[in-house]
């Protein structure tokens, strides 16, 4: 099922004639993809449900789509959409998304997802991008809009994986289905490649899945949840992917600490980041494969000193080779920094223009989620000084 016009597979009904199209089961399937299972993409989404075209017209409910692979459309993977007049009728719920390989689908714009709840802008928000969870999931629309899980943990020992998290849905979950993720997708929800696991007796709000041998440190995990309320061929409503979380193995260090200056007691001041673990100080987990610069290395905890070059000192690897602030920052005047990354991704940074030992004031985020090409490649980026900075030496803390 690949090539065509719309989308791969179309599953869609018409409510002003009373027609529901329903129990369709769509199993086994290479969409997406040629015979050699080379690129071959739908010019739409691998699988729309309750949608043709860009129109939507609903009334496709209790539908399952198990064990198929769906990537390369130049939309959503599977997107489920809901007639829009009456979004309580559930006319496009119970849709459940089992085991399937989902990847690669509208790589090249961050709002395509490997599913996508309510794709077209029937709500008022733009077509595409993840649906965010709402407490108690009471909102209404496709496949109930049921919240996605959340992933707390993915920890590597002695072979085995175990991803624990949490549900917020409104009903019983029948299932939480864990998959392999890639590097590299804008959303960081998804897409699923690869299907390791399940746990197919949740709890109310938590859950657990084991898995021997098949996910591994630096690995990125993702996950749905498919709740108990199906009447019919289906067991419930599957959720979008989940945020995505790399394993980390237990055994090793795996986060990278700062090492901006800290005293070691409580609250901020200048020259006082609270980098330390014992002051609540920030850190990240190691993705093998993507840093700023030339590297990355991890400590046990932040390693402050009044250069900021902690870390540095503690293993002799510059691993803040990956930002240049270019030339000197004046108030008032416009600013540079050049910022090196060994992948795509999101650029936040930080400058503390008054330096009051923290990065909350106002104008001293300079960058917000701005997308950095990777690859290696170096990128400039602009900024103001406020012209009430305070002169003297500060400190930067960007991811």
């Amino acid at each position: 099922m690949a090539n065509n016009g719309y989308s791969g597979v179309g599953i869609v009904g018409y409510g002003p004639s009373g027609l529901v199209t329903h129990s369709n089961q769509l199993v086994r399937n290479i969409i997406g993809l040629d015979v050699n299972l080379m690129p071959m993409g739908n010019q739409r989404h691998g699988v729309a449900i309750g949608s043709y075209g860009g129109s939507v017209y609903g009334f496709a409910p209790d539908n399952l789509v198990n064990d198929n692979t769906i990537a390369h459309n130049v939309l959503a993977g599977i997107a489920v959409d809901d007639e829009p007049t009456n979004p309580d009728d559930q006319d496009t719920s119970f849709n459940q998304f089992s085991q399937n390989s989902i990847y690669n689908n509208g790589m090249a714009d961050p709002g395509h997802l490997g599913i996508d709840l309510q794709y077209e802008p029937t709500l008022p928000r733009p077509p595409g991008g993840v649906t965010p969870n709402d407490p108690g999931d009471g909102d209404q629309g496709p496949n109930d809009l049921i919240n996605f899980p959340v992933i707390t943990s993915a920890v590597y020992n002695s072979g085995v994986t175990t991803v624990s998290g949490t549900i917020d849905i409104a009903g019983a979950a029948n299932n939480v289905e864990v998959f392999r993720a890639l590097l590299g997708n804008y959303s960081n929800h998804g897409q699923g490649v690869s299907y390791l696991g399940s746990d197919t007796s949740p709890g109310a709000t938590t859950w657990t899945v084991v898995l021997p041998g098949s996910a591994l440190p630096g690995q990125l995990l993702t996950a749905t949840v498919t709740d108990s309320f199906g009447t019919g061929i289906t067991v419930g409503s599957t959720s979008e992917f989940s945020e995505n979380v790399p394993v980390w193995d237990e055994n090793q260090q795996p986060l990278d600490w700062g090492d901006a200056p800290d005293d070691g007691q409580v609250g901020t001041g200048p020259g006082d980041y609270q980098t330390l673990a014992g002051s609540g100080g920030p850190q990240h987990v190691i993705v093998p494969g993507m840093y700023l610069g030339a590297s990355v290395d991890g400590e046990p905890d932040g390693q402050p000193n009044p250069t900021a070059t902690g870390d540095d000192i503690l293993d002799g690897n510059d691993d803040e080779s990956g930002v240049l602030v270019v030339g000197t920052l004046t108030p008032g005047q416009g600013g540079q920094i050049d910022v090196t990354a060994s992948m795509l991704g999101r650029l936040d940074c930080w400058i503390d223009f008054n330096a009051d030992g923290d990065w909350m004031d106002a104008n001293e985020q300079i960058l917000s989620s701005v997308i950095h090409p990777g690859g290696g490649a170096t990128a400039a980026y602009l900024f103001t000084v406020p012209a009430s900075a305070v002169p003297g030496t500060t400190f930067l803390r960007i991811r």
